[in-house]
C-alpha cells in the first residue's frame, strides 16, 4: 500500500552524512520523511543528492544549533516523531597522548550532543504522547 507523505513517520539522523547515519538515511528515507544533520556541508549535499531527504548543516554539541535544528525540521515538516542519535567523534592514541581538549570534544559529541537532542525536542515528541528512541553507540578502534 502506498502512504501519503504526510503520514509518513519525520525522522532526524545526527551524523547523517556519513558512515552509519548516511546509511541509515538511506534505509529510512525509502519510507519516512528524513532529516540529516552534521557539521559539514559538503557530506550533507552528497547524501542529499543520492536520496530524497533533507539537510541541515548543524554542531550538535553546540545546544543553540540543535534548538535552530529542532525549530527548522518543526517549521518545515510540523512535526519530529523519530530520533536517530549517531553523531560521534573519536581520536586516535594513546589515553597518555590524549589532550584535555580532545576529551572534551569526546565528550560533547558522543554524549551532551544527546542531552540537547532530547531536551530540545521532547516537547516536539510527547505532543503525540509517543516517541521513537533510537541510540546508535559504537566504539571506533
Amino acid at each position: 500500500m502506498v502512504r501519503n507523505k504526510e503520514e509518513y513517520t519525520v525522522v532526524l539522523i545526527t551524523g547523517g552524512g556519513t558512515g552509519i547515519g548516511a546509511a541509515a538515511a538511506r534505509k529510512l528515507s525509502k519510507t519516512h520523511k528524513v532529516v540529516i544533520c552534521g557539521r559539514r556541508l559538503d557530506r550533507l549535499e552528497k547524501i542529499v543528492n543520492e536520496m530524497d531527504c533533507f539537510a541541515i548543516q548543524a554542531d550538535v554539541g553546540v545546544e543553540h544549533d540543535v534548538n535552530r535544528l529542532i525549530n527548522q525540521i518543526n517549521e518545515k515538516y510540523g512535526r519530529l516523531d523519530a530520533l536517530v542519535l549517531n553523531a560521534g567523534i573519536n581520536y586516535e592514541g594513546k589515553v597518555t597522548e590524549t589532550s584535555l581538549e580532545n576529551w572534551e570534544n569526546v565528550i560533547r559529541i558522543n554524549l551532551t550532543s544527546g542531552f540537547f537532542s532530547y531536551k530540545s525536542c521532547l516537547t516536539t515528541l510527547t505532543k503525540k504522547r509517543w516517541f521513537h528512541r533510537n541510540d546508535i553507540v559504537g566504539g571506533r578502534t
